[in-house]
């Protein structure tokens, strides 16, 4: 698990932005990663790794929903 926090001094400047252009957005806050990975050996010289993220708070905004990221990395050595 990786968490990224915005500073209070960063959420405060998002907060007076929004407040000066009439725009109603919620101040920034946080972003977590989660992240599941396997490397499997298919022969010597050759492996995969299937991975899922999910994301909580992606751009570190709750008004985003969580996403979720699937990959394949395939290794020749």
């Amino acid at each position: 698990m990786v968490s990224a926090y915005v500073s209070g001094q960063a959420a405060q400047a998002a907060r007076e932005d929004a407040a000066s252009s009439g725009n109603s957005i919620l101040a920034p806050d946080f972003e977590r990663v989660y992240e599941l990975a396997y490397r499997a050996r298919v022969s010597d010289r050759w492996s995969v790794t299937p991975d899922v993220q999910r994301v909580q708070h992606p751009g570190a905004s709750s008004e985003n929903p969580d996403a979720w990221v699937v990959g394949l990395r395939v290794t020749f050595e």
